[in-house]
Order: structure tokens, then C-alpha cells, then sequence
């Protein structure tokens, strides 16, 4: 997992996620990314799907696991996950899947433990749902408390 800090106090973790404090609170946004460009212009992983979806893959969970113990290890009192644009979560990344088939079990698996640990996250946990989300990006809003 890659992470850097820009000049706001912000920390971006593998181009896919931000946490930023807003006082006790931290919030986790889910971006657009770093990565290149689709014929539309939106951004894209190195398989093609595009970030904006916000689409659940070993890179975007590998960065909210790396986000989440960052806030374990701070003061925070509460935890805010929303998104960028007009996506909240759109499921598994099935292009993804397209393009690793024999690790699609291990995908689920992961997605699994990361739903698990938003359940039992030490501190308050808010979907700050912005937009649309389906499928197992629906099961990370319902892990969270339905504060929206």
C-alpha cells in the first residue's frame, strides 16, 4: 500500500483513498484515483475499470485496511466513510475478477474479513453514502450505522 500526505493533512492511500481529520473525526473518501484515462476521460485501474465506481478490489481494500489502522492509531473518535462523485460503492470489481479468474475466491475472502472488521471497528462508524452503490458495496454501506 502506497501512502502520502499532502499539505492539508490529508493521507491518500493507493491513489483510491483519502483520510482526512475533521477535528475527533476521520473521514475516509473513496476517490477517483491517480491512474490513467478512459476514452471518456474518467480515471481507470491498470484493467480498465474505472475508478469512479469505487468498485471493490485488493487495491481498494489493501488502502481502507491501511486507513482504518491509521485511525486506530490516532485520536479519533469516529469514522466517516463516503465518496467521491456520484458513487458510493459499486460491488466487486468484476473486471477485476475478468482479468484475475483464479483469484476471484480470494477477492470474496478479502471482502469478507473487510466487511467483518467494519462490524466490529472499535469507534463509530458513519456511511456518509453519497450516491449510488450496489451489490457488495450495499453490504459495506450496512456494515456501517446507517447515519447518512
Amino acid at each position: 500500500v502506497t501512502m502520502a500526505e499532502d499539505s492539508s493533512e490529508n493521507k491518500i492511500f493507493n491513489g483510491v483513498l483519502s483520510l482526512k481529520p475533521y477535528g475527533n473525526i476521520a473521514v475516509i473518501t473513496l476517490l477517483f484515483g491517480e491512474e490513467g484515462k478512459t476514452e471518456e476521460g474518467s480515471k481507470t485501474f491498470p484493467w480498465g475499470t474505472a475508478i469512479k465506481e469505487h468498485r471493490i478490489n485488493p487495491t481498494a481494500i489493501e488502502a481502507l485496511h491501511q486507513a482504518l489502522d491509521c485511525v486506530l492509531e490516532s485520536d479519533f473518535r469516529a469514522v466517516v466513510v463516503t465518496g467521491e462523485g456520484r458513487f458510493f460503492c459499486n460491488g466487486l470489481d468484476l473486471q477485476w475478477i475478468d482479468a484475475n479468474p483464479s483469484r476471484g475466491e480470494e477477492l470474496q475472502l478479502m471482502t469478507e474479513k473487510l466487511l467483518a472488521r467494519l462490524l466490529v471497528f472499535p469507534l463509530p462508524t458513519i456511511a456518509g453514502v453519497n450516491g449510488h452503490m450496489c451489490a457488495a458495496g450495499m453490504f459495506t454501506q450496512i456494515s456501517l450505522p446507517c447515519f447518512v
